[in-house]
């Protein structure tokens, strides 16, 4: 059955297979690493190619004898002499490239191709100054063309004008839903144990599926065959350890990496003091994540992975206060609140090289968000306590299975499909209270979809100079028997016109069927997944994107400007002062829905990724609106996170072999904020300080002022006999100690009213930040 239905996928290719011969396999590092994106190249045919995410590449050769040449960045060449009559299977390793001096060079031959597609190297990323001084991934891409980071101390991601669930983020092929750490000021990532970091933006290829705005493919390590590793790291924010372990050289190996924080530990002296009632008030915060992948080479065609991830956040507050009822004093009231949320992800993937032109690949994966709130009060001398629980989330169950085919050094095309089986409960709230009598209050959603896809891309090299890649993916999502479906075609156009200068467009159509529910304002968080149902639809977008990218070979730099302009319909918002957790109507009776969201935009992006000096600057020049018919009386209004002038720079450089610095500037227009421009006294007043109403703006009508930052760090580098490397990083966080407005709220402010002579209050705009000057230290080893 399956030799059957390859053949079937395969036969419009057979003619064009010729009695060429194929060389195929695995580019690894010196440790068992699959390499992404390495070079396979012919010397004498001058043709080549790039390994794909697994490491994988066929080269078709027209010639009993030649010259392979593999590269890869930070790798010592390897040029092998292949002399072949039939298709023949080649795995290599690449040793790291032993350098005299500080400088890395980059591998020359350089790939533009891709359109809106961002890939910082991981040894950037790390340089990169952050709050704390852990490496943040999320926060690292936010600074790149097309992308903000939203408000700050916040770790989402708006894309082109997208909103956070819009992003499809993937962690070896499972979907985590909630990104954030901390309320955002930390993403769930942790780079030490991560390998390959790709962010597109737009030209989506057809294997992609099911958001609007981006998909954010996160690959981890694989876990080393050859040697150990261990590496060790503490911060301000948390500390973290990750573990290679080769179990059986060559053949498994283990990757353990966790990270944790300790503020328990720092609050324990105010914790001791309410619990023997020498204060009032106590909370505490703790947060962790884990990942574990095995690796399991069964031979040179067969490979078996499994990963694990785990993370949550947890935070806790309690307050007493003396009061007095039913002639009664000296009675506590004492509230406990507990707020969590977390990711559960697991994935299974197994790798097949069924032959010199195809390469299978089969995935299960499990995906898990819960958020929970929980609320007691007691009374203890009353005898009376009342419990107040809230929580949602989603498990997804999928499995892929995807095909690549080479029929040639012209052709790579992909084939596969997708079922995921969606398990919702949007709402489940529980209120209970206790004294004679027990009384509960319980209401529960679910809601079971099922979504299928499948789909079909090629990548045609036309000719030296001009490549296309074109795709169609099929969408079916079936929901209370109800089916929506959508077809989604993917083209995107590359022309060489020589000198390393690439011109590239691409077209996109997409759908997705999860939405994210989530407070706007300041407060907890309260993330709530909800799917479309037959009330509220699929969002849908186009988008259209065109783009040029030079490479400068002296100055080892890539230059890349890009227009896109992307269209949004069916999008949902709250209503006006609309709560979907103090509510206890259904979560759909809370939405506008059939919204419509327009962005568009020109991004500049100058990356210099190695050298002595290295780093990247970009500028996004945009414009993202909204529009629903009962908000803002139906006229367009601007996006909440639209900022038309974004810029940030970053750098680092080398000082020499054991010091380097590194800093990132940022600066953005002031994003849209609706305000009260002036007040109504009640007519049942009655009291000199009368309570009045708000009347406030039109929707996003007024801005917060412009936001800058700076930040800096200074790294120093030790080296032990052995040869082990440990890291000392001194890092500010706003170094020039910008007050960056946060939020703006509305205060009392009393005065003497010069008619009455009377003491009088009136209302007053008060601007709040989150952040001063922020210095910190984190220490680092690896051996």
């Amino acid at each position: 059955m399956k030799l059957s239905l390859i053949s079937l996928l395969c036969l419009p290719y057979f003619v064009v297979l010729s009695q060429n011969s194929t060389i195929s396999g695995i580019v690894t590092d010196e440790n068992g690493e699959p390499l992404i994106g390495a070079n396979v190249f012919d010397l004498n045919n001058q043709k080549g190619i790039a390994t794909n995410n697994n490491g994988f590449y066929s080269l078709t050769i027209n010639s009993y004898e030649t010259k392979i040449q593999y590269s890869f960045t930070s790798m010592d060449k390897l040029i092998q002499n292949i002399v072949i009559k039939n298709d023949t299977i080649i795995n290599v390793k690449l040793k790291s490239t032993t350098l005299q001096e500080v400088i890395v060079k980059a591998n020359k031959d350089i790939k533009l191709e891709k359109i809106s597609t961002v890939v910082l190297p991981l040894e950037q990323i790390k340089k990169i100054p952050s709050i704390g001084g852990e490496t943040d991934i999320i926060k690292a891409l936010g600074l790149t063309p097309g992308v903000s980071n939203g408000t700050e101390g916040s770790a989402g991601l708006f894309v082109r004008g997208g909103t956070p669930d819009q992003n499809l983020i993937l962690l070896d092929e499972a979907v985590v839903y909630n990104p954030n750490h901390l309320f955002g000021l930390l993403s769930v990532f942790n780079a030490d144990a991560v390998k390959n970091v790709e962010l597109i933006k737009g030209g989506f290829p057809a294997r992609y599926g099911g958001r609007l705005s981006s998909v954010l493919d996160i690959t981890m390590k694989e876990g080393s065959l050859e040697k150990k590793r261990t590496d060790f790291g503490i911060g301000l924010v948390a500390s973290r350890i990750l573990l290679e372990r080769p179990i059986v050289k060559d053949k498994l190996s283990i990757l353990i990496a966790a990270r944790a924080s300790y503020l328990g530990l720092i609050k324990l002296p105010q914790y001791f003091s309410y619990k023997s009632g020498k204060s009032t008030d106590y909370f505490n915060y703790y947060l962790y994540d884990c990942n574990l992948k095995v690796n399991y080479k069964i031979n040179n065609k067969n490979h078996l992975y499994f990963s694990i991830y785990a993370g949550d956040d947890n935070l806790f507050t309690f307050d007493k206060t003396l009061i007095s009822a039913n002639n009664k004093t000296g009675a506590v009231s004492e509230n406990k609140t507990y707020l969590n949320w977390g990711n559960r992800t697991l994935t299974l993937r197994y790798n097949n090289i069924l032959s010199s032109k195809l390469f299978w690949k089969n995935i299960l994966t499990f995906s898990q968000f819960n958020y929970k709130t929980k609320v007691n009060t007691n009374l203890d001398s009353l005898k009376q306590n009342s419990s107040y629980k809230i929580s949602s989330g989603l498990k997804d169950y999928t499995y892929k299975s995807s095909l690549d085919f080479v029929p040639n050094n012209m052709h790579y095309s992909k084939i596969g499909i997708e079922v995921i089986y969606h398990d919702f409960t949007p709402q489940s709230k529980i209120y209970e209270t206790y004294d004679s009598t027990k009384n509960n209050i319980y209401s529960n959603e679910k809601t079971y979809a099922l979504e299928t896809a499948s789909f079909i891309e090629d990548e045609w090299k036309i000719s030296e100079s001009f490549k296309v890649n074109v795709g169609l993916r099929f969408n079916n999502y079936k929901v209370n028997k109800k089916d929506y479906y959508s077809f989604e075609p993917r083209l995107m156009l590359v022309y060489d016109i020589g000198k390393h200068i690439f011109l590239k467009a691409a077209y996109s159509k997409m759908q997705q069927n999860v939405h994210l529910l989530t407070n706007s304002g300041v407060g907890y968080q309260n993330d709530i997944w909800v799917p479309s149902t037959d009330k509220v639809k699929p969002q849908k977008s186009e988008q259209w994107a065109l783009g040029i990218s030079k490479y400068l070979n002296k100055l080892d730099l890539e230059i890349s400007m890009e227009a896109y302009y992307k269209i949004m319909t069916q999008l949902i918002d709250y209503k006006e002062g609309a709560n979907i957790i103090s509510s206890n109507a259904n979560w759909e009776k809370s939405l506008e829905i059939n919204g419509m969201g327009l962005s568009k935009g020109l991004e500049f992006f100058i990356h210099k990724k190695f050298g002595r000096v290295n780093g990247f600057m970009s500028y996004t020049l945009s414009n993202t609106v909204r529009r629903f018919t009962n908000i803002n009386d139906g006229e367009i209004y601007p996006f909440r996170y639209d900022s038309p002038h974004n810029f940030a720079t970053t750098f680092n450089y080398q000082i020499n072999k054991k010091w380097d610095f590194s800093g990132t500037w940022v600066f953005k227009t002031g994003e849209p904020i609706t305000l009260p421009i002036y007040t109504i006294e009640s007519p049942s007043a009655t009291s000199t300080l009368s309570p009045v109403y708000f009347i406030y703006s039109k929707r996003n009508e007024y801005r917060l002022p412009n936001y800058h930052r700076l930040d800096v760090a200074i790294n120093r580098t030790f080296y032990s006999s052995k040869n082990n490397k440990s890291l000392l990083t001194f890092s500010v966080f706003n170094a020039y100690n910008r007050s960056n407005v946060f939020y703006i709220i509305v205060v009392n402010e009393r005065f003497q009213n010069a008619q009455t002579g009377k003491d009088d209050i009136r209302q007053k705009l008060k601007e709040k930040s989150l952040f001063p000057i922020l210095p910190s230290i984190s220490y680092s080893k690896s051996f």
